[in-house]
């Protein structure tokens, strides 16, 4: 029996488990007074044993909860399960998907799309921010996207205030780490987070927004290694990779906000989220709803949608080609890089031994290989196993073979909750066994 199937409520029924991570899990509920559905986050037992983060959970909360937002998760209600000493946060519940699920499923996100997300979170830090609370851990995670297109920040819960000082005891909102340590997702993570700083501001967020919305545009974070130091250093001591390398057809009025979001030393960002939304407001009647973040899109999804259904809440367009593949081959193995839904080059993972490691680690979803010529070819994962596969040129078996002898270009594999509606082409080690053979 799993620990959170302990909790118990007079007030919420639990119906599914929806997510787990490093400080516990998230449960779908409903309330029993109003009968809507809610999100509770428990905390791990272990971490609840700790008396000053008790003590600082239901502090915060409490403050959390005055939060009203409509770029920010609302929080309901927090407690305690007496019975089981189970502490909880009740969360609004949010049907759509997060924004690292949405730049998985596409590659890069159209740039009117990636600013209007970009707005809308900075309206919700300064919203916040003017409530004296900053957030520390802003990254695609921890930003919802709801089925009408509207970013909301979540995990606000357990964060340090803007106005509390230095911290005290553990920090939920970037990890659970103790005063004076490191707050923040390396990905994203402001200099002076990085350099351990106790007085970060705002200014943190505005940082790690800007890098958000450098991984919407690139389809990838600036700095790709894989130790967390080494992308630390990167954060406090190397420039940011021009983002034109990945997004070539960018304005330049664009390229001057995501600098000075990103920019090292805090005094030269934005003061506050309000100006970062001012700022894109200004640009945003230039821009086409139809503009590319990067290279023109000229694939097409034909081919695969007569086949298979892919069950997901929207439907995964084709990727857009990086311009620079090269550019991804330092830091994480290109096999780590794959499952993030980072695009990598053939040249560096081969596309057998792309198959062979989604088998391995029995994988769901597409993997979307992309020769010069921007042929569409596919192939699909369902638990591991090999179930499709298209081509221009054909379908099934003969796709399969067509596809893992191509030696240019790149690969993106889309994870997906499931594949239904399809026939397993052949045994998969039997596929692969062939495959290996083929001259």
């Amino acid at each position: 029996m799993n620990w959170w199937e302990n909790f118990s409520s007079q007030e919420y029924q639990v119906s599914e488990k929806l997510g787990e991570g490093s400080m516990g899990v998230v449960l779908k509920a409903t309330s029993l007074s109003t009968k809507m559905p809610v999100a509770i986050k428990l905390v791990l037992p272990e971490i609840a044993k700790d008396k000053s983060f008790v003590q600082r959970f239901l502090r915060e909360m409490q403050a959390v909860m005055a939060l009203d937002h409509k770029n920010i998760v609302k929080a309901i209600d927090c407690g305690v399960d007496l019975e089981n000493d189970m502490y909880f946060v009740v969360l609004e519940f949010i049907e759509g998907e997060s924004l690292k699920e949405k730049i998985s499923k596409n590659g890069t996100l159209p740039l009117q799309t990636a600013l209007q997300i970009t707005k809308g979170v900075a309206e919700g830090l300064q919203s916040a921010y003017e409530k004296s609370f900053i957030h520390r851990d802003i990254k695609p995670d921890n930003i919802l996207i709801t089925k009408e297109g509207v970013p909301k920040i979540t995990d606000f819960g357990l964060t340090k205030t803007a106005s509390s000082g230095e911290l005290e005891g553990p920090q939920v909102a970037a990890g659970l780490t103790l005063k004076g340590s490191i707050l923040g997702t390396p990905f994203y993570l402001a200099p002076e987070q990085a350099m351990g700083e106790t007085d970060v501001d705002i200014r943190a967020d505005i940082y790690a927004l800007g890098i958000t919305l450098y991984h919407m545009l690139a389809g990838r974070p600036p700095y790709l290694y894989k130790s967390a130091m080494r992308i630390i250093h990167a954060h406090c001591f190397e420039p940011l990779p021009p983002i034109q390398e990945f997004a070539p057809h960018l304005p330049p009025s664009i390229t001057e906000i995501l600098e000075k979001m990103t920019a090292k030393q805090r005094e030269q960002r934005y003061s506050t989220p309000k100006e970062v939304a001012q700022a894109i407001e200004r640009v945003l009647p230039q821009i086409s709803p139809s503009s590319p973040s990067s290279s023109p899109d000229l694939t097409s999804d034909e081919e695969f949608h007569e086949s298979p259904t892919v069950v997901s809440s929207t439907t995964p367009p084709p990727h857009k080609p990086t311009q620079n593949p090269s550019k991804i081959t330092e830091a994480f193995s290109s096999k780590e890089l794959l499952l993030q839904g980072i695009i990598c080059p053939i040249q560096s993972l081969s596309t057998l031994e792309a198959c062979q490691y989604l088998v391995s680690e029995k994988c769901t979803g597409i993997l979307k290989i992309s020769p010069p010529n921007h042929a569409q070819h596919q192939i699909l994962f369902l638990s591991g196993n090999i179930v499709h596969a298209t081509s221009p040129q054909a379908k099934g078996t003969q796709a399969f073979f067509e596809n893992v002898k191509i030696q240019e270009g790149e690969l993106h594999f889309i994870p997906q909750k499931e594949i239904s509606n399809v026939e397993i082409i052949e045994d998969t080690d039997t596929l692969l066994q062939k495959a290996k053979n083929l001259p």
